[in-house]
């Protein structure tokens, strides 16, 4: 009696899965050559080797691909609660609307990997019309997990090109040259569906929010958030003393004006300035291209839908750049973006976005992702994590570089004294 592996089972269901992708080759076999853990999904980088007996694919090689599969089988065990086992399938169902719906007009084609299935099933648990926006259903929340029907049939499925290593690089930190190409590709999506009404109306129904948004996370963090801080000040009290930053309540400070910034940085398919945001424009969800030629290549849209450019620069910079490189190359690398996205709109469009709305929507959304992070990530940040994470280039500099760290303090300090100086003059008028 034969006994199937767990690893042979998985590509028996992956080739299954690509042979519905790609009904005109006919496929005799598929390895796993990868296997890449994450949080929300698990991807596989994959290779098939077509049947050489069939005359049409006779001449093609053995190809590669990129599939990610998000099962809800596969997390009941770590989703404890409904509302994190939701935002992990929601992620799933984004990203294959954005592919499905709306790539093709958010800018050149080139942009983006090659789809070949972009599927989800989740109807048995998320309707389709569901708006993920909306907090989730208390009724749901006394369901999960033993009550909701069918697990293993609620699922996504991307089949992607797969971007290999010869041609395209994934690195953090980056060079500031190499943030130019980044800066460039994500200001092209930002562009091509900037306010356009149309377009983002139907993104607003059908796609999310970015990832760190106020309304995307749990209340909690903000209302532990001065104690965030309080437990990183302490734990990084001599590094912090030593830019005479250990009294900044920074915790405290944010805590106050985070709803006055997310308002600030929150869109309507009507509003100025309007866009389709990537939502999580990490340095690893940029290939850059090896040939200086060619474009940087988007990808990971799991958190796509609209908002404000700079919320995805404000994040990539502090993702991809060391401090030295953040510090003089900052507004420098900003201009460009801006110029970039200048250079891809109407005139009339172009001069209602100046320098002064981007840089002071810049510097907000500089504190809105220190809001994130604190109240995410440096509430449990210590040495020996920072020590843990300093090789993973997926995980943001500021959270495995302690100087990135120090100089992100720095810079939200300076930020956030010019939101709380707008901030007192708004509360003030209210108040006359």
């Amino acid at each position: 009696m034969t006994t199937t592996t767990i690893a042979e089972s998985t590509e028996q269901q992956l080739l299954l899965l690509v042979k519905k992708a790609l009904p005109d080759v006919s496929i005799d076999s598929l390895q796993i050559i990868k296997t890449i853990e994450q949080a929300s999904a698990i991807g596989y980088i994959v290779q098939i080797n077509p049947n050489s007996s069939t005359d049409e694919t006779k001449q093609d090689e053995s190809r590669c691909y990129f599939i990610k599969r998000v099962e809800a089988a596969r997390y009941l065990s770590t989703k404890s609660d409904w509302p994190d086992m939701r935002r992990t399938l929601l992620y799933a169902r984004t990203e294959a609307r954005f592919y499905r719906q709306f790539a093709s007009q958010c800018g050149p084609p080139s942009l983006f990997p090659n789809v070949y299935m972009a599927d989800y099933h989740l109807s048995e648990w998320i309707p389709e019309e569901e708006d993920g926006f909306q907090p989730a259903e208390e009724r749901m929340m006394q369901l999960y997990p033993e009550q909701l029907p069918h697990p293993q049939q609620q699922h996504g499925t991307l089949i992607l090109e797969y971007l290999n290593d010869t041609e395209y690089l994934q690195d953090s930190p980056l060079t500031v040259s190499q943030c130019h190409m980044s800066l460039q590709a994500v200001a092209q999506l930002h562009a091509a569906a900037s306010q356009n009404v149309e377009l983002l109306q139907q993104a607003a129904t059908q796609l999310s929010r970015s990832s760190f948004h106020l309304s995307m996370r749990n209340p909690k963090e903000l209302k532990n958030i001065v104690a965030a801080w309080d437990h990183f000040a302490h734990e990084f009290a001599e590094e912090l003393e030593a830019f005479s930053w250990s009294r900044t309540h920074l915790g405290r400070r944010v805590q106050v004006v985070a709803q006055y910034v997310s308002d600030q940085l929150s869109v309507t398919p009507n509003s100025p300035f309007a866009t389709i945001c990537h939502g999580d424009y990490k340095s690893m969800n940029v290939f850059l291209p090896r040939n200086t030629t060619k474009s940087a290549v988007l990808v990971d849209f799991a958190s796509v839908g609209i908002g404000l450019g700079v919320t995805d620069v404000a994040m990539h910079l502090h993702h991809c750049l060391v401090p030295k490189d953040l510090e003089t190359s900052e507004m420098e690398l900003v201009r460009y973006y801006w110029k970039t996205v200048q250079d891809h709109l109407d005139a009339s469009n172009a001069s209602a976005y100046s320098w002064d709305v981007v840089w002071r929507q810049y510097q907000f959304a500089v504190v809105d992702y220190f809001r994130f992070f604190l109240g995410r990530f440096w509430k449990s940040a210590t040495h020996a994590s920072m020590h843990k994470f300093k090789d993973n280039k997926n995980v943001n500099l500021i959270n495995r570089s302690i100087p990135a760290a120090m100089a992100f303090v720095g810079r939200v300090d300076q930020y956030l004294t010019l939101v709380e100086a707008e901030y007192a003059k708004v509360d003030e008028s209210q108040s006359s």
